[in-house]
């Protein structure tokens, strides 16, 4: 497998590599060797007290070892969000890798949460194909959470549980990989033309590894040119620059697709085996099949030469690389390189406003609505009763109390559309778009107005369904009936918390019912926001 892998991967790259996924595409993945495929499941705690994943293979190629697409999957996955989360949850998330990756080193690595109220927060399917280099394929499914959000939750979950239960030699390369990438997602969001990883250079030590049968324990090493982790006497991983390179300057620095020589590690000790080469012990390595069930795959082995000769003949001779299944690596880039990104602009950090904060804004905008509504509907009435506007059938307490309410609609309408209601802007905070993080206009207002008005209607119809119930219930009178309105009247408070305290604490996204209806966010716009840095060296602690 790793040798067939290797042959797609030396091909040269096309230009472009922007193209949006079209119809079409699908059926051009048939003409691409399918690696293979499987689902996640990430399941959240409703109450918020943690989160997990569940891992479903689905397909994987021919003679193909079950480890190889959850391992390129999943590191493609973390790449892929990598690129399409917002900072805070880019530099969380490499925290949570760092942190397991030296857990598995130490033999540490927790066991997944068990959750009190679990519930499904998101879907993926994710599919692997090789043509000329790897390409992924994901398909995703929200269940009332942001997919940032999900992302971030589904790859810290990934990592863990690959690093949890995967066997030797796989666990080690998928951890060498890990290590390799963190470093620079740490630093900066690789750009949709530019890989983490050499996977020329990768796919030799994963060849290494498996020749060997077992894995490194030896601590990372830090790359001379990139300044990223990679094995000890090892090429790195992530720049393909063999143990001892000096760094070169920007005239001189070879292109990002390095050569197979230059990839080689210098020691000979620590050198991969070329992928034709025979195992030392005069048999080829052996790996188990991904066709087989995953209890007897140990007892199916087969080589890794002869799974790289399956691939090879599982794709047509002169199949040209699809540029449209590229650009499925990140489905929400659509900026080409060195052009800003919507989720790199300063609102894309701003954090969702929590509980506390949005109801102390609520209750300085309702006492501030109700003043304006009540001078606002009154002063107009009087203005019209001194002109003698109404006539002699018209309601002039009518008139007032729709003008009033007309006022209070508007305060709340117009200062969500545009910088915030008065006591919104007290705390800074803005509703926003849930996609873009744009101010969410006057036409989401609206219907987020809407939404408010649907949760009030909902209550009111049970307050009112269980007053009339009560009343036609003529034997609980006295204290039992008095008892009983007292329970229809929190049943129907109840039913407001639901739509909107409830749906805020338990939500990651923090949004109410109204905020789902009209797909907005209520953020808080910080004092002083920090635009990360655009440079390539490495962050510093």
């Amino acid at each position: 497998m790793h040798a067939g892998m290797m042959d797609l991967l030396s091909m040269p790259e096309p230009e472009d590599r922007g193209s949006s996924v079209e119809p079409a595409a699908e059926a051009s993945r048939s003409a691409m060797p399918l690696v293979g495929s499987f689902g996640v499941t990430l399941t959240i705690d409703a109450r918020g007290a943690g989160h997990r994943v569940t891992i479903e293979p689905r397909a994987s190629a021919e003679r193909v070892a079950r480890e190889i697409p959850l391992v390129v999957g999943t590191l493609l996955f973390a790449e892929r969000q990598m690129r399409a989360v917002t900072d805070p949850i880019r530099l969380e998330t490499v925290d949570a890798i760092g942190r397991a990756c030296a857990a598995a080193r130490e033999g540490r690595l927790p066991t997944p949460p068990d959750l009190a109220s679990p519930r499904t927060g998101a879907l993926y399917t994710i599919e692997v194909y090789a043509n000329r280099t790897f390409h992924l394929v994901v398909d995703e499914r929200m269940f009332g959470i942001v997919a940032e959000a999900a992302g971030g939750m589904a790859v810290q979950d990934l990592v863990v549980e690959l690093l949890r239960t995967l066997r030797e030699p796989y666990r080690t390369f998928f951890r060498e990989m890990l290590e390799a990438a963190s470093g620079v997602w740490r630093d900066r969001r690789p750009l949709v033309t530019e890989s983490s990883w050499s996977w020329p250079v990768a796919l030799q030590r994963l060849n290494q590894l498996v020749r060997r049968g077992e894995g490194s324990v030896m601590e990372p090493q830090v790359c001379e040119r990139c300044r990223a982790s990679r094995p000890a006497g090892f090429a790195c991983l992530h720049c393909g620059a063999a143990p001892g390179s000096a760094p070169a300057s920007p005239s001189a620095s070879p292109p990002p697709a390095a050569s197979a020589a230059e990839a080689r590690p210098s020691s000979p000790s620590a050198s991969a085996p070329s992928p034709s080469a025979p195992a030392p012990t005069g048999e080829p390595a052996r790996v188990p099949s991904a066709s087989a069930p995953a209890a007897s795959s140990a007892a199916s082995p087969v080589s890794a030469a002869s799974a790289g000769e399956a691939i090879r003949s599982a794709a047509p001779p002169d199949v040209p690389r699809d540029p449209r299944l590229e650009r499925t690596i990140l489905p929400a880039q659509e900026a080409p390189p060195g052009v800003e990104r919507p989720e790199e602009r300063e609102r894309q950090q701003w954090p969702v406003a929590g509980l506390g904060t949005r109801t102390v804004a609520l209750i300085i905008d309702l006492a501030l609505g109700f003043t304006i509504a009540s001078i606002g509907g009154f002063g107009l009435t009087s203005i019209l009763l001194t002109l003698n506007a109404f006539g002699p059938a018209d309601d002039p307490q009518g008139f007032m109390g729709g003008i009033a309410l007309l006022f209070f609609a508007l305060y709340f309408v117009l200062g969500w559309a545009s910088a915030g209601t008065f006591g919104m802007m007290i705390f800074r905070l803005q509703v926003v778009q849930e996609a873009s993080r744009e101010r969410c206009g006057l036409a989401r207002a609206i219907v987020r107005g809407i939404g408010h008005l649907l949760v009030l209607v909902v209550a009111f119809v049970v307050f009112y369904v269980g007053n009339v119930i009560d009343n036609h219930l003529v034997f609980i009178q006295g204290t039992a009936d008095v008892v009983v309105r007292i329970i229809i009247g929190l049943a129907a408070l109840y039913v407001l918390w639901l739509g909107t305290g409830q749906a805020v604490l338990g939500e990651a996204s923090r949004q109410t019912w109204a905020d789902r209806i009209a797909r907005t966010l209520v953020v808080i716009e910080p004092r002083d926001v920090e635009v990360p840095s655009r440079s390539t060296s490495p962050a510093v602690p």
